[in-house]
């Protein structure tokens, strides 16, 4: 083996355990999570993003007991890096400031995930009545009628996205047939 070479592993941390130990001996391990590339603006964006997801989420009976919601419950796909890569696409560059622009932008984008039983809770949570107008204003605006209606809207769209869907029912359309204009992979 050649004294420059160099080989760099990236795996996730969580799936560690399902590699070989004499294979991760042999590297030099570093951990690098979205937090380390963040600047002084994007951690105070995702901040004040996670105080906000809290109270939105964050459900409560008519005895004021807090009840068991959470992000996950309300987002889609919820995960630990989902407010730091949030953060990262709407803020411009790593220093500057949240400005109110930018979070009203960032909560649409979350909101656009919301469950539908998350919308309806959020009456039962600390978020301000106005917002909560705004909220499911935000949330009846993107939400589609069916899947045929959401590659439509994608065919039609000013800018050009990639896009996953997932599912846990079984496709028995002919895709191919009403999705002309895009391209696509479809894996059963």
């Amino acid at each position: 083996v050649h004294e420059k070479f160099r080989c760099i592993v990236l795996m996730e941390t969580s799936k560690m355990i399902c590699f070989d130990p004499p294979f991760l001996n042999r590297f030099e391990k570093q951990v690098l999570c979205f937090d380390d590339m963040l600047g002084k603006g994007h951690r105070e964006m995702v901040t004040t993003l996670s105080s906000w997801v809290t109270s939105i989420s964050t459900v409560r009976n008519k005895d004021d007991q807090v009840l068991e919601f959470s992000a996950n419950d309300l987002f889609l796909g919820f995960h630990t890096n989902t407010l730091t890569s949030l953060a990262m696409s709407v803020l411009p560059t790593q220093d500057s400031l949240p400005s109110a622009t930018a979070l009203n932008q960032a909560k649409a984008k979350l909101i656009r995930t919301a469950t539908c039983d998350g919308i309806v809770r959020l009456e039962l949570t600390d978020c301000p009545f106005q917002e909560q107008i705004e909220l499911r204003q935000i949330y009846e605006a993107c939400k589609l009628q069916n899947f045929m209606a959401y590659v439509q809207s994608i065919q039609h769209s000013e800018t050009s996205t990639l896009t996953a869907v997932m599912t846990f029912s079984i496709i028995c359309l002919p895709v191919s047939e009403f999705v002309s204009e895009i391209s696509f992979i479809a894996d059963k």
